[in-house]
Parts: structure tokens; C-alpha cells; sequence
């Protein structure tokens, strides 16, 4: 047995078999340990203090760790281990690194590749249990959660590189501020605001994006609320592939004002052609054209609906052609492009 106080400054530390990245640069580290070795080999170790700042992260954290229980030799490792903490400032863009090999590389490099930027405040940190079953998807196995205050993160819920060639990009947010969370097999962002690159003029709020189980099907779920201009919003639905699986279905309307809209998106990363996607306008007293050569409809008011089976207008009220009318219409079945639409004056 025995007892440490230890202090590296402008060193690392490295672990093999933990990150995929198993060298970690530290500016600084503190730590005071106590260790004991048992019969058998059995180990156990209490870090009572752990303070490590680097360049991707100032933290501060305590833990027990032990080797398994009954095994000999290699079989006693990686151990059990009961680590509680918080980074009190994480770079979002090197968040990735912290993840142990035990979470599938595919989700890994979702992560990387989808934080771009940003900071992480405050990220609470809970791993308990044997490091073999990491990241604990039964919960009598232990605890993983990390869970932190993002701010200012630019977030591509769905990366460039995951994307079949020739396809448009997906928009990528930017300014994005909520909470951040990993519990278990689950990765979170909840209760976020943001803006949208190339769509200034909207405003993005209520923003969850949401991998329900990253051990088995990697799928994204994202859902936002769109306030500000509606030729922005109208601009986000045609120029993305959103307008594909619409079946172009909104590429030639126009309209001006202002206007709030709702998305959610169900997005396989394996098989994005897959992707499902539902939304709505609101229109509040806009002047709406569906088509360059059909009548504008002005001071339009109703729900403009839409999901990869087309689109419906449901409650529209407007103006056209000098009288007043009503307005239900939009895509019959699953087959965009085929139109079914009625007018009462």
C-alpha cells in the first residue's frame, strides 16, 4: 500500500485501451492518491483530489477504482471504476476525444464532426460501473452521463461527409446555446436556441436533436421552432434536402413577411435516404404565390403543412383576384406533384 501527492506541469498522461486518441497533453495536473494491493492482486486505488487543465478542458474530479472482483491477471482490467466531477470549461469540438472506445467509432465521429465549435460549461461527469460494459445500456450495470451547458456551438446535425455525393447540404447551426447530455447510450441537446447559417433572418428555438441508442441504430431526431422571415423559412425547406423529400413540392412558391414554422426531422445516418420529415407554416396575413403562373393569394392566413408525402394548406383564408376566399389543397397521398386544391369565394 501507499500514498502519492502528484504534480505535472507540461506533461500528459496516456491511456491505452481508453480513447481512441490514448495520449492526453496536460498543461497542469494535482492529484492525491492512495492505493492497496490485496491478495491475489487485488487492487484498489482513491484519488481523493484530481485537478487537470489543458487545452481542451479545466477540470476537477474524485474516484475509486479497483480491479474486477474473483479475476487473475489480464482479466482484472480495465477494473471498476467510481469517477464523479465536472469540467468547469470544455471545448466542444474536442468533447469527442473524451469518449471512451467502448461508445461505437461511427458515434465517436458523429460527435467529432458535428460539433464544430463552441464551448461546454459546467459538464457534469458520472462513469460507475465495470469498464467492460461501458457505456452501461442496462442500468444495474452502472452509470455514464455527461451532461454541460453548451454555448455558442456551431452544430451540423448532420455532417457533410455523411452525406450521399450530389446531395444538397443539410443547414448547419450556428450560435446554438442549451444543454448538453450523454446518459448511457443516448446522446441529447435539449431546450436550445440557435440560428441558421445562410438564413439570418429566422430565429431557432425549442432545438432538440436526439440519438435515442447509439449502440444499435445510429438515428439523429431533430425538432426546432422558426420564427422570423418566411422567405428564409421557405428557403431552409427548398435548398436543403428537405425540397427533395417534399418532392420539390415548395421550390417555385414565393412569399414575403413574416412567418413561424415547426420541423422535425427522423434522420438513419447509415441510410439517409431514408429520412423521414415533418413540418408546418403558419401563415400570419402573408402574400403567398404557390407558382409563377397562378394567382397571388394575399394577406394569406392558415397552416401550410408538409412531410415527405407533399404538402397540405389546411384553414387558409387570403385574398385573390379582388375577392375573398378559402383555401384547402396541397398533395394527394404519397404522391407529391399531384395536385388536389379547392377555393370558396
Amino acid at each position: 500500500s501507499g500514498h502519492a501527492a502528484l504534480n505535472i506541469q507540461n506533461g500528459a498522461l496516456e491511456f491505452p485501451g481508453v480513447f481512441q486518441e490514448p495520449r492526453i497533453p496536460l498543461a497542469e495536473l494535482k492529484a492525491t492518491a492512495r492505493w492497496r494491493v490485496r491478495e491475489g492482486g487485488h487492487i484498489e486505488l482513491d484519488v481523493d483530489q484530481l485537478a487537470l487543465n489543458n487545452q481542451d478542458a479545466t477540470g476537477s474530479f474524485k474516484a475509486h477504482w479497483q480491479t474486477a472482483a474473483g479475476q487473475q491477471g489480464a482479466e482484472r482490467f480495465p477494473g471498476v471504476l467510481d469517477l464523479s466531477g465536472a469540467f468547469s470549461r470544455a471545448n466542444g469540438a474536442r468533447i469527442h476525444r473524451y469518449l471512451p472506445l467502448g461508445i461505437p467509432a461511427d458515434v465517436r465521429h458523429y460527435v467529432r464532426d458535428s460539433v464544430i465549435k463552441g464551448d461546454v460549461n459546467d459538464l457534469e461527469v458520472r462513469v460507475k460501473g465495470d469498464l467492460r460494459d461501458i457505456p452501461f445500456t442496462d442500468s444495474r450495470a452502472g452509470e455514464f452521463r455527461f451532461s454541460g451547458k453548451a454555448r455558442n456551438l456551431d452544430y451540423a446535425f448532420v455532417p457533410r461527409g455523411l452525406q450521399p455525393a450530389g446531395q444538397l447540404p443539410w443547414p448547419r447551426l450556428t450560435e446554438l446555446s442549451g444543454d448538453l447530455l450523454f446518459d448511457r447510450a443516448s446522446m441529447k441537446v435539449r431546450g436550445a436556441s440557435a440560428r441558421m447559417v445562410d438564413a439570418s433572418g429566422l430565429q431557432l428555438s425549442r432545438i432538440e436533436a436526439h440519438i435515442p441508442d447509439f449502440m444499435n441504430t445510429t438515428t439523429v431526431i431533430v425538432s426546432f421552432e422558426a420564427r422570423g422571415s418566411a422567405a428564409s423559412l421557405l428557403g431552409v425547406v427548398n435548398n436543403s434536402p428537405i425540397g427533395e423529400m417534399t418532392g420539390k413540392a415548395l421550390t417555385r412558391a414565393t412569399i414575403n413577411g413574416d412567418a413561424t414554422g415547426q420541423v422535425r426531422l427522423n434522420l438513419p445516418l447509415a441510410t439517409l435516404e431514408r429520412s423521414r420529415v415533418q413540418g408546418s407554416v403558419t401563415l400570419a396575413g402573408n402574400d403567398l404565390r404557390m407558382t409563377p403562373d397562378t394567382p397571388q393569394l394575399t394577406r394569406a392566413r392558415g397552416l401550410v403543412t408538409f412531410s415527405d408525402s407533399g404538402f397540405q394548406i389546411t384553414g387558409g383564408q387570403a385574398r385573390m383576384l379582388g375577392g375573398e376566399l378559402r383555401l384547402e389543397g396541397g398533395t394527394r397521398g404519397a404522391t407529391p406533384g399531384t395536385a388536389g386544391t379547392s377555393a370558396e369565394p
